[in-house]
């Protein structure tokens, strides 16, 4: 733990310190990691921080479908055989993982804006409503404290 957060430390420092000596030099501002990496590293360094910020969303992206697979195969489980093979003690997360896909494929396909506008409205009623539920399950145990 200490190793690791020496070494993330340093890490900082360093960035830190290079982001210092190329504004200085004058070679303009620094905002987003892909100006960082093409004022180091130069035009390498912009295409590689573009390379590795894609893959890090992608790996995102797969380690949510797992996780929401998961999830919901605990709540929902399909007890529907896998066609393709496989330990059958997973089906149901197989399952799930392949409908969770579909759903990123539409949102591929899918004007997002409208998507956006209509969860925003739902978020904050949903979010009223968890804080309602939240407070009135506490405050209903009150009764049962003494």
């Amino acid at each position: 733990l200490f190793i690791g957060a020496g070494m993330t430390s340093e890490m900082v420092w360093l960035v830190s310190c290079t982001c210092d000596k190329i504004e200085e030099s004058g070679e303009g501002t620094i905002v987003t990691y892909q100006d960082f990496s093409e004022r180091s590293l130069g035009r390498p360094g912009w295409w590689a921080s573009a390379v590795s910020s894609t893959l890090a969303l992608v790996g995102m992206i797969i380690g949510g479908l797992v996780l929401e697979a998961d999830n919901l195969n605990i709540i929902f489980p399909i007890h529907l055989q896998w066609p393709f093979g496989g330990d059958h003690s997973d089906d149901g997360r197989k399952w799930w993982a392949l409908l969770m896909s579909v759903t990123t494929l539409v949102y591929c396909l899918v004007e997002v804006g409208n998507l956006l506008h209509g969860s925003g409205r739902i978020g904050i009623v949903l979010t009223v409503l968890c804080m309602v539920l939240v407070y009135s399950g506490t405050f209903g145990q009150l009764g049962s404290l003494g």
